[in-house]
Parts: C-alpha cells; sequence; structure tokens
C-alpha cells in the first residue's frame, strides 16, 4: 500500500481519501460503519478533522485486511456487526420504554468497536475514546453495551467484572439509573427474561450481581477501587473531568484488563476545561497517530471524536453537526434553535468559552483569565527536526525556585523564515524535592507533571542530593556546558531582580554576558508579557511538545493592576515557573529585531560582546 503521511505540508485528509481506490472494499463491506465512513470522506456527510481521519483509517484498514501483501492482524467481521446491532435493536431506551432507532453516527461506534477482530477473533481494540457534544446519547450507548457485556459476553462464564465509572458519586446517580432502568426493562423480552431468571440476577441501586458471581459495578473515581477488579467490560463516563486529571485509576482498569484477553474499556466524555487528563490528551496523542496512516503505533485504541474544527466556527450554527451529530435528526430545528438560543445565553453573561467547551466539543480553558488560548499552544508546537539550537543567537530568562518551587532556565531564539520574524523557545527545569518527602512520586503528584518521562525527554532534571535542594553550582555548570556545547551567542542572561543569588555573581564575574536584572511589577513585566502571548496568537512562536511548559503555559493566569499586565496562578501548587523565566527573556528579546534594548546605558557597545567590539574597531570601515 502507498504511504501516506498526512503531516506533511499540503496533505489533507480529503487528499488523501481521492488519491485511494476503496471499489473493492466498497463493494464487499456495506456495513453502517463503512457506509458512514464513505459518505462523510466523500462530502455526503459534513464532519470535522477528527471524524474524518478516523473514516479514513478505517477504509485504509480494510484494505490492508483484503491485501495478502501486506502484514496486518486485524479482520472486520462483519457478522459481528450484525450481532451487536440486533442486540441494539432490542434495548428498549429507559425515558420512553421501547428501543429507538439508531442514527448511522451510533451504529458506527458499535460496529467499529464490536466489529475490529484480531487473530484470535477476539476484540481489536482494548481502549475506546468516544468525545461527542453534550446531550448528543453518549451514554444511552455505554448503557447497551454494558448489558451486551453482561448478557453476552459473559454468558456460559463465571466471576466476570463489568464496571460503570464516574468522577464522582454524586455524578453516579442518574447515569446508574439509566442503566438500572435498562436493565429493569430488559426483563420484558422474553428469552433475555429467562437468561436473567436462571443467572439469578439481582438488578439495584448498589449494582447488579448474579448466582454465577458476574457483576457490574457502579464505581466512582474518588473510591479508589480498582485494584481488585479485572473488568470485561469497563465505562469510564466524563473522563474528561478534572477528578481525572492526575488519578491513577485509568491505568489501574487497564492492568487489572491485562488478565483478560478481548477485554474493552470505553472511555467517553464532552471536552472539558482541563487539558491534563489522560482523555485529552490520549485524543490529541490519536489523531497525530491517525495522520500518520502507514504508522502501526497505537493499532489497538480506537479514537472516535465529534468536534468542531475551530472556535470561529462559533458563528457557524450550519456546521453544529461536526460537535452534534443528533442534528441529523432536527427535522423541525428545535435541536438547533435551543443550541443558537443556548449560545446566545452564553455570549450574553460571558459563558461562551463553557458553551464552545461543551456544546461544540472544543478543548480550550473556560477561565475568562487564562494567560494563552489552547488552540494557539497547540499550533506552536513543532518537532525536533524542525530547529536545531545550535550556533543560535539566544536570550536566556531565569527563575529561582522558591521552597516547592523548580529553578527553570528559559530560552528564547530569534530566527527568520521565508522573510518572517519568529522565535523558538525552550526550557529546562530543575525540579527539587525538599518539599515532597524527597520522593518523585509525591512531587508528581503535588504538581500534577510527569517529571520522570519530562526529564528523559530531555526538558529537565530531578535533583539528586540528599537533601532534595536545586543548589546554585548545579544550575551554573549545566547552563555554561549547555551554552558551550551548543555554540551559542547569548545576548543576555535576564533573571529576577529580587533574587541576584550566587549564580548570577558567578556569571557576571566569568562570563561575558550581559546580565539584565527584571523587576517583577506589572509595571516591567506587562510589555513582555503582552507581548509572547500576541506573538503566540499570530503564531510567530514556535516550541517543542515538552509537557512542562506546556503544562506551566495552561497554569498561567493574568492578574491586572493599575500600571498592566503580568501573570499569577490560582494555587501555590499550579506551576508556571518556567513561564516566569520565559517572560524574564523576553524582557529584552521582544526588542531583538527592532535593534533596540531594555538597558539603560546607551552606550553603542551596549549588550556586545568583547569579539564584536574587537571586530568592530578591525573593520574597514575607517580611511585613514
Amino acid at each position: 500500500m502507498d504511504k501516506i503521511d498526512l503531516t506533511q505540508e499540503g496533505m489533507t485528509v480529503d487528499k488523501a481519501y481521492r488519491s485511494q481506490d476503496y471499489t473493492d472494499v466498497l463493494a464487499k463491506y456495506r456495513d453502517p460503519a463503512t457506509v458512514y465512513a464513505y459518505q462523510v470522506l466523500s462530502g455526503k456527510q459534513e464532519a470535522g478533522e477528527s471524524t474524518k481521519l478516523d473514516c479514513f483509517r478505517h477504509l485504509q484498514d480494510l484494505k490492508r485486511s483484503e491485501d495478502p501483501d501486506v502484514e496486518f492482524k486485524y479482520h472486520y467481521d462483519l457478522n459481528e456487526c450484525k450481532k451487536i446491532l440486533g442486540f441494539a435493536k432490542l434495548v428498549p431506551e429507559p425515558a420512553k420504554g421501547v428501543p429507538i432507532p439508531l442514527m448511522p453516527w451510533q451504529k458506527r461506534i458499535l460496529c467499529m468497536m464490536k466489529g475490529w477482530r484480531d487473530e484470535y477473533n477476539r476484540t481489536r481494540f482494548s481502549k475506546v475514546s468516544v468525545s461527542v457534544g453534550r446531550a448528543n446519547g453518549k451514554s444511552y450507548l455505554a448503557a447497551i453495551l454494558v448489558w451486551h457485556a453482561y448478557l453476552i459476553e459473559c454468558a456460559g462464564l463465571s466471576n466476570q467484572d463489568i464496571g460503570y465509572v464516574q468522577p464522582t458519586s454524586s455524578q453516579l446517580v442518574k447515569p446508574w439509573n439509566y442503566v438500572k432502568t435498562m436493565g429493569i426493562k430488559l426483563q420484558d423480552v422474553s428469552f433475555i427474561h429467562d437468561d436473567l431468571v436462571q443467572s439469578g440476577t439481582y438488578i439495584g441501586d448498589m449494582g447488579v450481581k448474579s448466582a454465577l458471581g458476574n457483576k457490574v459495578l457502579r464505581l466512582s473515581n474518588e473510591s479508589g477501587q480498582f485494584d481488585s477488579f479485572h473488568f470485561r467490560f469497563c465505562v469510564v463516563d466524563e473522563a474528561g473531568d478534572e477528578h481525572f486529571a492526575h488519578s491513577p485509576n485509568i491505568g489501574k482498569i487497564t492492568q487489572g484488563q491485562s488478565h483478560v484477553p478481548g477485554s474493552q474499556l470505553m472511555i467517553i466524555s464532552t471536552s472539558y476545561e482541563n487539558t491534563e487528563t489522560l482523555f485529552c490528551k490520549d485524543q490529541h496523542r490519536l489523531v497525530d497517530v491517525m495522520k500518520r496512516d502507514y504508522d502501526r503505533t497505537l493499532d489497538s485504541y480506537l479514537c472516535l471524536a465529534w468536534q468542531q474544527d475551530s472556535l470561529d466556527e462559533l458563528n457557524s450554527p450550519e456546521t453544529w453537526i461536526k460537535s452534534n451529530p443528533l442534528l441529523g435528526i432536527d427535522t423541525d430545528g428545535s435541536i438547533l434553535k435551543r443550541l443558537i438560543d443556548d449560545r446566545d445565553a452564553a455570549i450574553a453573561d460571558g459563558s461562551v468559552n463553557e458553551f464552545q467547551n461543551k456544546n461544540l466539543n472544543n478543548w480550550l480553558s473556560v477561565k475568562q483569565n487564562s494567560y494563552v488560548k489552547l488552540e494557539d499552544l497547540q499550533k506552536a508546537v513543532i518537532s525536533h527536526k524542525d530547529f536545531k539550537t545550535s550556533n543560535r543567537t539566544v536570550y536566556i530568562g531565569y527563575d529561582k525556585g522558591q521552597f516547592s518551587d523548580d529553578n527553570a532556565i528559559a530560552f528564547v531564539y530569534p530566527y527568520q523564515k521565508d522573510g518572517e520574524n519568529l522565535f523558538h523557545v525552550e526550557q529546562f527545569s530543575f525540579i527539587p524535592l525538599r518539599n515532597a518527602n524527597n520522593d518523585i512520586n509525591v512531587k508528581e503528584h503535588q504538581d500534577g507533571i510527569k517529571y520522570r518521562v519530562e526529564c528523559d525527554k530531555g526538558y529537565g532534571k530531578i535533583t539528586e542530593n540528599e537533601y532534595g535542594i536545586v543548589q546554585d553550582d548545579e544550575v551554573y555548570d549545566w547552563l555554561l556546558n549547555y551554552v558551550a556545547e551548543h555554540e551559542l551567542d547569548v545576548k543576555g542572561f535576564c533573571y529576577d531582580f529580587y533574587h541576584e543569588t550566587s549564580m548570577i555573581k558567578m556569571l557576571m564575574d566569568n562570563t561575558e554576558w550581559v546580565c539584565i536584572p527584571v523587576h517583577q511589577g506589572t509595571k516591567s513585566l506587562n510589555e513582555p508579557t503582552c507581548f509572547f502571548r500576541d506573538q503566540l496568537s499570530m503564531r510567530k512562536i514556535t516550541m517543542l511538545d515538552d509537557g512542562i511548559l506546556q503544562y506551566s503555559l495552561k497554569n498561567a493566569l493574568l492578574f491586572q493592576d493599575n500600571n498592566g499586565l503580568k501573570i499569577n496562578k490560582d494555587k501555590g501548587t499550579a506551576k508556571i515557573d518556567c513561564v516566569d523565566a520565559l517572560i524574564d527573556a523576553f524582557y529584552e528579546a521582544m526588542y531583538y529585531f527592532d535593534n533596540v534594548s531594555n538597558l539603560k546605558t546607551k552606550s553603542v557597545w551596549s549588550n556586545k560582546t568583547n569579539d564584536e567590539i574587537n571586530d568592530y574597531l578591525a573593520s574597514d570601515d575607517f580611511s585613514f
């Protein structure tokens, strides 16, 4: 098969689809998932980029499964599609008391989850992420799958666990009543009634259990009781909720499922304001994976996301079917009218970000004083191969950590590309453990950052001394070695005026760097704070996929007084140290392309090294 890379410049899903011949595939597979994929990619069904990517992945995988020359261990079983759809037709919707016809996109979810099989004819996808706008029927599908697992997949087995998980106990009440009521109404189906009676099934407020030991458990993330379960099927509902941001429980679920071949974890949610949840990170990761069609990474992870492509679509209700597929049956326009009314009310009361979050399924911070927009941050990320730091001009910012704070060094590299003035930013953090019992596990839990992962990627260092303290000479030695190794031309070293430590004195005594103290009030920081934010919005900032920097920028909030703006945070454990260092660096770096400086002196030698001064004096511009 052709190698298709959607990360290449100018390549889109639409172009990739048009470059392929799916005649044989579409002739053989006429199931709802395949038909839906064809309708989306052919333009007959409006959909967002994320949906298009998964549809393209499905058609490409069907081609792989039919090609004897391609090594691909999965196949698509139409009989399994028929089984799950046949079961779904029997399941009553609790409020109406009768089964309701499923829409094509809902049938697609069921077929994709159960139709794709591995070489042992077990379900291919061990993990399934489903993201769609609020009030589009996610819970109905989840409940169908819970009862399918209990009645069909556990048939003939004993002591099987099925789970339904919500962030908190209070959030569990409504969806569990949905599952419970669906089970009670299923007893009206004769053969299911007989099966429930014979197995001694009890359906109650706290769960479902049978005489065979099979059970459906209602669990909350806050309970933390996941170590002893090996779920054959498990739903994690509202997985984007902040309670799952730094929780280990999803990992515990998947670890337990590793002992159950063919098990599935279904995580469902709308977008939330907290982008540090596994649900959000996995969704972004899967989108990147699907763009590399040739790569077999995460072949057992299914990502199905209905969302708007841009925040600008807030004013384009005709496109909202991308995130609200239920609009496909809105024949009288009542659903769209309600959404428009909600949008208008949100604009009026200042909660439009929340509307975009929940109803249009866009990830963004809903805090009104967030420093940067998530969309701008995501678009700034480039790969290592796209920017080489060696032999560059650089401005360095330094933030000396206090108590449990990280010591952060920020690098700002001004550069030009295609005639445009740009800035590339990077950071390196020194992680203290003094206030975390000298335990990196405690520190990671406190800060919400996977430091070990980020340090392995080269974005930081965990202190190694017995006291858990970051020492000045450790930072000093690392910085000088880094600058020398990369042959950097340091135009300015900017640091907190109030923390002129021994390290700063050593730099002044032992280097030719121009060391610039930066007062930390809004009067000094207003301009660099606004400059970085504006440059980021205008796509003039690039950065690497550095989890420490990304998380810190998401934490940063704007604080305003009569003198202007600066950044702050809403709680003591929120990390913004490297952003403080970054703003310090921009205090001087923002003037690079204007050939001016913040330095008080007006000397022509300002910000010049001895070599630059000697080169100037030895130039042949003098005629004597």
